[in-house]
Parts: structure tokens; C-alpha cells; sequence
């Protein structure tokens, strides 16, 4: 990694910015996201949790995000004021609905602009969610308009796998302003070491935050073992190996499938969680029928809450086989449920799996220490003295 995207310290990231606030006044930081789409998994649940944390820990923290539902709208979220949506202030703006597949992602709300002029002032820290969407660089280009710190978290979107998919779009925008807001951050927030060697051969010009997510640890099930097998329709003793997430080809199913068609001796059944495009879970249903696994594969769709905790506690191995994952929050769900787990190598907390065990890992991951770390950055930002170590 190039000097320039070094670990972040304090005194890197200190000087320039607005004129710090009174000391006794809270923090206010403003968290601009694309989507808070229960589609999107991780990144919405990392959003919404790293906010609540902040907030509990005395910061005035708001997401200001777009209706966008990968598609259709979210539906009965209100736009146009700060509204309460998953425990935090959210402010709603309504996207243009995308005609051509390649713009959904990009995010089109031109809402944003005149938003950020009018409110962003009223914010001591911008931290922009993505680097590939509307939203996250006109906030970007905003904030380095009006002389406001601001960080960015690519969320994997500057990792080698992602920057080639869509690549000649990706790099029209790096080209023409992604790359000089980026480069104008107070820093790249991003989750494991694995997202930060790979954003660094971009040659990104700003410090670089390692900064991993947290989770709320979940409620014990006593029964979930047993209600999961019922829910399923499969014998009481059968083993079950879980994959949660987005269904994407970016998650490896296609090579997760057929390894599981070659283990046709194990008693143990595949459960699938997670929706994505209609046409791609077709093509996987397809293959599963090809590699003659139709009983052993079951398909539980988006599951949340109880539910997904269910077939964390209620499962026996979970598996991650993506072929790029910045962080991997289901591989700190499941460890957090004590559940073993197998994963790629080009998952972000894969060395982490390495390391430690069950126990230390859920430990170390807490919405409440990442929110620690995060404000001890935000006040260097600001050029405020740092109240949290």
C-alpha cells in the first residue's frame, strides 16, 4: 500500500474544513446513502446500525438516502422530511426510476442537489455511502463546494471484481469527478484489510480508515434448531449448511452448487436465503434441477428479524463463496450465532476466520467500538480535541 493510503491517524486527518463548533454543542454528521433497501442486505443493515451506535453514543447522526428500491419504490416511507425508519432520522428523496438496467444502480434523484445545497451546511461531517451513485457524488462535489469534511465508504466498489463489472462506465465517472471527490476525503472508510489493499491500486490519494462493522448481538432461540427442520419440511437430524445473501453472481452460487452435487454421499441439505434479479434465480433453480439437487436445495426467499436468526441458530454450517466481499456482515451474523462457517478467500473478514475464534470474533465486533473509532476520526476531521480514545 502507496504511503498516501496509510491507516489514517489523527494528526493525518486533522487541519482544513469549517471552523469548529462550540466544544459542548453534539456532533452532527450526516450520512448520505444511495439506498436503504432491504434488498441490499448488508450495506443497509451496516448503515442503519452504524447510526443507531453514533447516536448512542452522544453524536446527533441522519441519513439522508433515496426511495430506491433496486427497481420498484420503497414503499410507505415518507419523503420530504426527517422521518423515524429503523430506530434513526431519515430524510427520503424520490429517484427517477430507471428505464435501462444499468442506471438502477447509479441511483438518479436530482432532488439531491438542491438538498445538499440548502442543508448540508448545518453538519459538522458528511460520511457518503458508495462512490458509483448520484447521491454519493453530489454530496461529495457539495461538501468540497461548501468546505465540509467528508468520507467516503466504497463499500467494495473500488475492489479489483467490482471495478470490472459495467468497467467502461465505472471508469467514465472515476474519469470525469468520482476520482476528485474521492481524493478530496478526509478519508476512505473502509472495513478490513483485504478492501484497503485492493481500493489502494486505484490509486486513491486520500488517508485510508480501516474501520469495521459491528452487530447486535441476537437473542438466543432455544427452539431454532428444531422449528427450522419443521419450517423446512426435512427430518429433525438432517444437517444443514445456510447461505444468506443477496442472490447475485457475485456471491459464487453457481461454484457453491456444484460443490455441494459433489458431495452426493453427505447427509446434509442446502438452505438458500436471500432474492435478487428474477431471471438470475431462475438460471440458479435451472442448475440446481441439472445437478439433480432439486430435494436437497431449499429456498426461504428474504428472511429478517426472528426469521434470520432462525436459520442462523438453526443451521449447522454457513457458506460464503463470494468471489469479492468487502466486509461480509452474514459472516459476522453467523459467527455472533456461533455458527461455523466457510468462506471464500476473497471475503473481507476471511483473515479474521483465520485468527480467532467464535467467541473473540463477536466480541470484537461491536456497533459500539466501530462507532468509538469512527467518532475519534470524525472530531480529527473537524479539527475538534478528541473526547473518545
Amino acid at each position: 500500500m502507496p504511503p498516501n493510503c496509510l491507516l489514517a491517524s489523527r494528526e493525518a486527518l486533522a487541519g482544513g474544513g469549517r471552523v469548529p463548533t462550540a466544544a459542548a454543542a453534539p456532533l452532527r454528521v450526516l450520512h448520505l446513502m444511495a439506498s436503504l433497501s432491504p434488498k441490499c442486505g448488508g450495506p443497509t443493515e451496516a448503515g442503519l446500525g452504524m447510526v443507531r451506535a453514533l447516536r448512542r453514543a452522544g453524536v446527533d447522526a441522519r441519513i439522508v438516502v433515496s426511495d430506491d428500491d433496486d427497481g420498484p419504490r420503497m414503499s410507505g416511507v415518507a419523503l420530504g422530511r426527517w422521518t423515524e425508519h429503523g430506530g434513526v432520522p431519515v430524510w427520503f428523496i424520490p429517484r427517477v426510476p430507471a428505464r435501462q438496467r444499468t442506471l438502477i444502480g447509479f441511483t438518479f434523484a436530482p432532488q439531491f442537489v438542491g438538498w445538499c445545497q440548502r442543508h448540508l451546511l448545518e453538519f459538522d461531517f458528511i460520511h457518503v455511502h458508495t462512490v458509483f451513485s448520484f447521491p454519493a457524488n453530489v454530496g461529495m462535489w457539495v461538501a468540497r463546494w461548501r468546505g465540509i469534511p467528508f468520507a467516503v465508504r466504497p463499500l467494495g466498489q473500488l475492489c479489483e471484481w467490482a471495478l470490472r463489472q459495467r468497467g467502461w462506465g465505472k471508469r467514465l465517472q472515476l474519469a470525469l469527478f468520482s476520482r476528485a471527490n474521492v481524493d478530496r476525503a478526509a478519508f476512505l472508510h473502509v472495513t478490513t484489510a483485504l478492501e484497503a489493499e485492493e481500493s489502494a491500486r486505484t490509486g486513491c490519494r486520500c488517508p485510508v480508515l480501516v474501520q469495521p462493522h459491528g452487530l447486535d448481538l441476537p437473542v438466543r432461540q432455544a427452539d431454532a434448531r428444531a422449528r427450522l427442520r419443521v419450517d423446512l419440511g426435512v427430518p429433525a437430524d438432517r444437517l444443514l449448511v445456510l447461505t444468506l445473501s443477496r442472490l447475485h453472481p457475485v456471491k459464487g452460487l453457481e461454484g457453491l452448487l456444484q460443490a455441494v452435487a459433489q458431495q452426493r454421499d453427505r447427509a446434509f441439505d442446502l438452505v438458500i436465503a436471500g432474492t435478487g434479479e428474477p431471471s438470475y434465480v431462475a438460471q440458479l433453480q435451472a442448475l440446481v434441477g441439472r445437478l439433480g439437487l432439486t430435494g436437497r436445495v431449499h429456498w426461504v426467499g428474504q428472511v429478517d428479524g426472528e426469521r434470520k436468526w432462525r436459520c442462523f441458530q438453526g443451521s449447522d454450517v454457513f457458506v460464503l463463496a463470494s468471489h469479492m466481499e468487502n466486509f461480509g456482515m452474514v459472516v459476522l451474523e453467523a459467527l455472533a450465532a456461533a455458527l461455523p462457517v466457510v468462506v471464500s478467500a476473497k471475503v473481507g473478514l476471511a483473515e479474521e476466520v483465520r485468527r480467532h475464534r467464535v467467541g473473540r470474533v463477536a466480541e470484537h465486533f461491536s456497533w459500539d467500538a466501530a462507532a468509538r473509532g469512527l467518532i475519534a476520526s470524525y472530531e480529527a476531521a473537524c479539527g475538534r480535541p478528541g473526547k473518545i480514545i
